[in-house]
């Protein structure tokens, strides 16, 4: 758990933890899908054909993991440490996506990243009128060799917008 997104930091876990680990606890938190093969950036392991896939499906089953653990024992940790979890969620300084198409000063743990051609956010809003809800979408883009063949600020204004629908939905959700 971090405060700013770094690909850097996730590599540095993947490597003290491992990869096995990373894989459990997906599996821990109802994941179908996701799967790690390698660390963001390790051109080696891409070019031998190893790749990351991951689903908002996935990606919000963690995060309500993670929020859900916080307040009753669950699959991923204790209580106390999932609570920890979730307030270093709380605290993402990163909130030109998700965050952006809430109303100021809803809480929301959360948790983007991004790499060329990519931009995903995921969390869980605790509106203070609504039971809280997990929410996590995925972009993607073709790449060139000049770099992503889309606009990054537009993946934003897109998770934004997707997250503002989600919000005004809240109470039918």
């Amino acid at each position: 758990m971090i405060v700013r997104s770094s690909n850097l930091a996730t590599c540095l876990v993947v490597a003290h933890v491992g990869l096995p680990a990373v894989n459990e606890v997906w599996a821990l938190a109802g994941a179908r899908d996701s799967v790690t093969t390698r660390v963001v950036g390790d051109l080696a392991a891409r070019d031998a054909g190893l790749t990351n896939l991951v689903t908002a499906a996935d990606l919000a089953a963690l995060h309500a993991a993670i929020v859900r653990g916080a307040d009753r024992p669950g699959p991923l940790a204790s209580p106390a440490a999932c609570a920890r979890m979730r307030d270093v969620l709380l605290a993402q300084e990163i909130r030109d996506d998700l965050p952006a198409g809430l109303p100021p000063g809803t809480r929301i743990a959360h948790k983007n990243g991004w790499i060329r051609g990519i931009r995903h956010g995921a969390g869980v809003v605790l509106p203070a009128d609504a039971p809280p809800y997990a929410i996590a979408v995925c972009t993607t883009a073709a790449t060139t060799d000049d770099g992503p063949a889309y606009d990054d600020a537009a993946a934003r204004r897109l998770i934004a917008a997707v997250s503002a629908t989600a919000w005004e939905a809240r109470h039918r959700l």
